[in-house]
């Protein structure tokens, strides 16, 4: 997965309610969860920063499964084994 970056845009909204949280890994996504009166609410999601820190969610999911006993590609393999020695594999 590429990580592409993102340039900073000014956004004016007319809105109910206003909440920042950070973005939860959830399965083969990301979620963020709101109250559940918003169920059924239309609501918009802006990503407010653009840093190098962001885990990538294909080696959370990985690191996941290994955790679980679950086997992974060697592909996969080889990214976890270049992460733990420090190698950002061209992220940063």
């Amino acid at each position: 997965m590429s990580r592409q970056s993102m340039d900073m845009a000014q956004f004016i909204l007319d809105g109910m309610e206003l909440i920042q949280k950070k973005v939860s890994y959830s399965g083969n996504s990301g979620c963020v969860y709101v109250h559940p009166k918003w169920i059924g609410r239309e609501v918009a999601i802006v990503v407010l920063d653009d840093t190098d820190d962001v885990v990538n969610a294909d080696v959370v999911d990985a690191v996941i499964k290994v955790a679980s006993g679950i086997a992974i590609s060697k592909g996969v393999e080889k990214l976890l084994e270049m992460l733990r020695e420090g190698d950002d594999c061209g992220h940063r």
